[in-house]
């Protein structure tokens, strides 16, 4: 049986910030839906226009335009605008001039996909028991030479991938963590069942509003994967990323077609 991949896109003006434009994103999108071949939800910036072009690539393709101020996190959005506007805060950022600390949307955008991720669980359009999120721009991490499905037998876990670091997962503390973009579990691909998901998403939400917002801090959603890491790993099944990331990811729970 597939899963259902869900991904998103939004137009938070970045190609501003760190020059990564919409029509690299369009390009990238696009490649990942023709490339990995189970269905998908894609949520989208009704503002962009692409919606016909989208549904024209596959017929397994369910796509819900919104207004980005409609996505699910957007409530936070002054918060963190706020935050990222304070001196104090600022003041203790490792690197301020990466997008996390610059865009407010994009933390916003990164939060919303867990949301995003309930709401295509709750509908499940294609009836399958295992979904998985897949950034707009994975394509870039993967051979899109080939074309790629999901491998029978995927366990009932949260499956996210590891960096070379894997061995300080657990050492880690809110107050000299939060701040440093220092990404340790990526946020690019996950592949999950419910129960999984409700484990993690439920985790990261307590860090989020008790150790980010409610202390007047933020950082991106990576962050508080690893911070949740040590209370939903019995959940959690870590990818190598073997110096590749996205490849071991991708070519460990999709095979070649």
């Amino acid at each position: 049986m597939p899963i259902t991949c869900v991904t998103a896109f939004y137009n938070i003006g970045r190609d501003d910030v760190d020059g990564r434009s919409v029509s690299e994103y369009k390009a990238w999108l696009y490649r990942m839906l023709v490339t990995v071949r189970d269905p998908f939800v894609v949520y989208l910036d009704k503002s962009l226009g692409w919606k016909s072009e989208i549904l024209a690539l596959r017929g397994d393709i369910d796509v819900v335009e919104t207004v980005l101020n409609e996505i699910p996190m957007w409530k936070h959005r002054d918060t963190i605008a706020n935050i990222l506007a304070d001196p104090k805060f600022r003041s203790t950022l490792r690197h301020p001039r990466d997008i996390t600390n610059l865009l407010p949307e994009y933390c916003t955008v990164q939060y919303s996909k867990f949301g995003w991720l309930e709401a295509a669980i709750a509908r499940n359009p294609f009836g399958t028991s295992h979904f998985a999120w897949l950034d707009a721009g994975s394509s870039r991490f993967y051979d899109t030479r080939r074309t790629y499905i999901s491998r029978p037998g995927v366990a009932d876990t949260f499956y996210i991938e590891v960096n070379s670091s894997r061995n300080r997962l657990g050492t880690f503390h809110p107050d000299s963590y939060i701040g440093t973009c220092e990404c340790i579990l990526h946020g690019t691909m996950w592949v999950m069942t419910p129960r999984a998901f409700i484990v993690v998403r439920d985790e990261v939400m307590r860090i989020f509003h008790d150790e980010m917002i409610g202390r007047r801090r933020i950082d991106n959603e990576q962050i508080a994967l690893v911070l949740a890491y040590p209370m939903v790993k019995d959940s959690v099944t870590l990818i190598d990323s073997r110096g590749s990331h996205g490849t071991s990811f991708i070519n460990t729970l999709f095979a070649q077609t």
